[in-house]
C-alpha cells in the first residue's frame, strides 16, 4: 500500500495529546498570519485537564512531573490577534476569557514570532525553553555571544 505524504502527515496530526509545543510551533511556522500572534507557554489546571481527558498518556518529563505534583499541566497555545486562543492539541478556537476560565490557564511566557524563531534557532526545539535558552536567544538578537 502506498501512502501520500499528506495522508501520513494527517495521521500524525490526529495524535495530538502530549505534542502541544511541537504543534503550536508548527502553527507559528506554517501560518502566514503568525507574525501578529503570540505563542504562549503556560499551565493548565491538572484537575480540569484530567476531568476533560480522563487519563494522560505518554512520557512525562521531570519538569512535567514536578508541575503535576503541584496541580498543574504544562501546555502551549497561541493567542490570535482577534481575541481568540488556538489550542493545538484540541485543534480548536475559543475566546481568550473563556479559554482561561475553562482550563484555569496561567501564562508563564509569551513569545512573538521573532522571539519564537530566535529561540528555535538557539535551542533546536519548540519548547518549553529554559531561562538560559531565553537569555541566549536575547543575546543572539542583540548580536552578543551568550
Amino acid at each position: 500500500m502506498v501512502f501520500l505524504v499528506e495522508e501520513v502527515a494527517d495521521a500524525c496530526l490526529r495524535k495530538r495529546q502530549g505534542r502541544c509545543y511541537e504543534l503550536a510551533g508548527r502553527a507559528m511556522l506554517d501560518e502566514g498570519e503568525s507574525d501578529a500572534w503570540m505563542l504562549v507557554h503556560g499551565r493548565l489546571s491538572l484537575a480540569v485537564v484530567l476531568g476533560k481527558a480522563g487519563t494522560l498518556t505518554g512520557r512525562v518529563c521531570a519538569r512535567q512531573k514536578q508541575l503535576m505534583e503541584q496541580g498543574w499541566y504544562d501546555h502551549a497555545w497561541i493567542e490570535l490577534d482577534d481575541g481568540r486562543i488556538y489550542d493545538p492539541v484540541l485543534n480548536s478556537y475559543m475566546p481568550t476569557d473563556q479559554y482561561v476560565a475553562k482550563w484555569r490557564a496561567v501564562v508563564d511566557h509569551r513569545y512573538s514570532y521573532k522571539e519564537f524563531i530566535d529561540l528555535v534557532n538557539v535551542s533546536h526545539n519548540s519548547g518549553p525553553w529554559t531561562d538560559d535558552e531565553r537569555r541566549a536567544a536575547a543575546a543572539a538578537r542583540k548580536g552578543v555571544a551568550a
